[in-house]
Formats: C-alpha cells, sequence, structure tokens
C-alpha cells in the first residue's frame, strides 16, 4: 500500500508540474509494455524493419525525457509563458508517440508517408508537433537560464536545453524530399538517408543507423539526450568533489562544464555534416576526423585539463625558512 501512495504522490506532484510531459511519461510506458509482446507475436516488416520497432525506440526515448524534464521543472519557478510552453512541449510528443504507435499497428510507415491522404495527414500532423517541440523545448530553455539552477548540474542542465533544442531543429532536414522521390509519384517525401534509397538498408542493431550511407538521424538522436548526457557527467564531478578524490576550484569546474558543452555541440555538427555527405557513422573519413578533432576532441581535452591538472597556483612552490619573501639570490 505503502508503494501505491508513494506513486499517487510522485504522479500528483508531477501533474502539477506538466499535465503535459506527465502523461507521456505514462503513455510511453504503457506503450512500452504493449509493444515489447507485440514485436513478438506480429512479425510485419515496415520497410524491412519489423513494424514495433519503431514505437519501442521512441518511447524508450520519451521515458528518459519526460522525467528528466519533470525532475528539472520542478526545482525551477516558471512563469505563465514557461508553463505554457512546458505543456506544447508534452503534449506534442504525446501526439508523436500515439501516431507512431498506430501506425505500426497499422503496419505502415509513420515518418514521409504520402502514399494516402491519411497517411499524408499524419506525417503532416507529426512534422507539426516536432516544430511545436522545437519552439516550446527554446522557450524552456531561455526560463531555465534566467531561473539558472544551482551548482554545476545546474549548468550542465541550463547548457543542455538549448543544446536539445539545436538537435530537433535538425530533425526538420529529414522532411526535406529527396532526388527521386517527386519522379517516383511523391508517395514518400524526405527520409533521414543520405547517399543512398530511403529504403532500409544494412543497419546498426536495434538503432537501425545506415552502415552503408549518411544517416541524419545519428545527429537527431544524440542533440536529444543531451539533457540526459551532459547532466550525468556534472554529477559525476560533484561527486568525485565530494568524496576528495579531485579538487579542483569551483570556477575551473564550471569551466570544464562549459568546454564539455562545446564539445557536445561539436559532435552534432560533425555527425550531422557527415550525414550530409553520404557517410556512414561507422566509416569516417579525413574530413570526419579532422571536425572532430577540432570541434570535439579540442574542446573534451580543455574540459579534461580543467578537471585534472592542477593550477600554476598549486604548483608554485611555497617559499622556504632560508628563503623570506621579498629577498632574491645573489
Amino acid at each position: 500500500m505503502s508503494v501505491v501512495m508513494k506513486i499517487g504522490q510522485l504522479v500528483s506532484g508531477s501533474w502539477k508540474v506538466s499535465t503535459g510531459l506527465t502523461v507521456l511519461t505514462i503513455l510511453n510506458a504503457v506503450v512500452l509494455l504493449i509493444a515489447i509482446p507485440m514485436s513478438v507475436w506480429d512479425q510485419a516488416l515496415v520497410a524491412g524493419v519489423p513494424a514495433w520497432t519503431k514505437p519501442i525506440k521512441f518511447s524508450l526515448a520519451f521515458l528518459a525525457f519526460g522525467p528528466t524534464m519533470l525532475w528539472i521543472y520542478a526545482r525551477v519557478k516558471v512563469g505563465r509563458i514557461g508553463r505554457i510552453a512546458l505543456e506544447l512541449v508534452g503534449w506534442s510528443m504525446v501526439l508523436e508517440i500515439v501516431l507512431i504507435t498506430m501506425q505500426a499497428a497499422r503496419g505502415v510507415m509513420s515518418h514521409f508517408n504520402y502514399s494516402t491522404p491519411f497517411d499524408g495527414a499524419v506525417f503532416r500532423a507529426m512534422a507539426a508537433g516536432t516544430g511545436i517541440f522545437a519552439i516550446a523545448a527554446l522557450i524552456v530553455g531561455v526560463v531555465l537560464a534566467r531561473r539558472r539552477l544551482e551548482g554545476l548540474i545546474g549548468l550542465a542542465i541550463t547548457l543542455s536545453v538549448p543544446i536539445m533544442t539545436l538537435g530537433a531543429i535538425q530533425g526538420a532536414s529529414m522532411t526535406q524530399p529527396k532526388p527521386g522521390q517527386a519522379e517516383a509519384g511523391r508517395l514518400f517525401v524526405g527520409g533521414h538517408t543520405i547517399g543512398g534509397p530511403q529504403v532500409q538498408g544494412p543497419g546498426l542493431p536495434f538503432l537501425g543507423w545506415s552502415t552503408v550511407h549518411g544517416d541524419l538521424r545519428v545527429a537527431h538522436f544524440v542533440g536529444l539526450h543531451v539533457l540526459q548526457i551532459l547532466p550525468l557527467a556534472a554529477l559525476l564531478l560533484t561527486v568525485l568533489v565530494a568524496r576528495g578524490i579531485i579538487k579542483t576550484p569551483e570556477r575551473r569546474l564550471r569551466g570544464a562544464v562549459w568546454a564539455g558543452g562545446a564539445a557536445y555541440v561539436g559532435l552534432i555538427l560533425t555527425l550531422y555534416f557527415q550525414a550530409l555527405r553520404g557517410q556512414s557513422v561507422i566509416a569516417p573519413d579525413v574530413i570526419t576526423v579532422l571536425m572532430a578533432c577540432l570541434l570535439v576532441w579540442v574542446p573534451a581535452a580543455v574540459a579534461f585539463g580543467l578537471v585534472l591538472i592542477p593550477s600554476r597556483r598549486r604548483l608554485r612552490r611555497p617559499p622556504s625558512a632560508r628563503e623570506p619573501i621579498g629577498e632574491s639570490s645573489p
């Protein structure tokens, strides 16, 4: 009974923060419980992929996203505009998972599908929801930046929301028509594959990212999940400092978090331009490696340096008793 009460209190508290995000979290837990057994029972393929793989992937992503957003904004005082934006973030993604699950049950593509007027309307609704999500996420990011949570985790969260918005906006490039689609009668418009057919080919296990061509989903995925990754890195730093394992000044630690955010933005840009050049994420060429070195590894090295390399003040040898301060050697 106590467990039920605690769950009820948790849901009640989340409901006060955002109805949309609470519904999103509960709904995706239900979708996951349905989609996993359905993936075993229903062996239908959609574009060469098991039909229920997409609902499983999206529900897992939303189950990481929803509780994180609820935890953050339970600790931030937001005004009327911020609350409306939070609701738009939640309900736009509720629409997304409902339509994805419905199309999986029908055994048809949810994204880029214009094969019937109904399927075209479904995808247009999903695209509109994604646009609303990107704008609303940017607004709540501005709210968060003004209300600033304290500590390294607060800084990481503040940086993560606009970076997440960058990942969401990048997804809009997938809706643009790809070569040959107009000639095919515009049954399928847009797609995530660059340099090859939009029909699913060889891909990474479960994720499905192309191992042959460029895939825009990689940068999109990485961008959307910064809200879990960067704050977790800040949490690790906080724990290491609290346990005395590292003894780095607060100012340098904050600089490291900023550098980590810059490295994350560099990673998104590198993956995005790699995909635009029709190159698989597992087969980087010299240009991609150079971009990664400049945009990812350099700021990452700065972050590690700020954390691990002792400051010059600590390296300076204290004067001995035989060398009083102010005296110079003959």
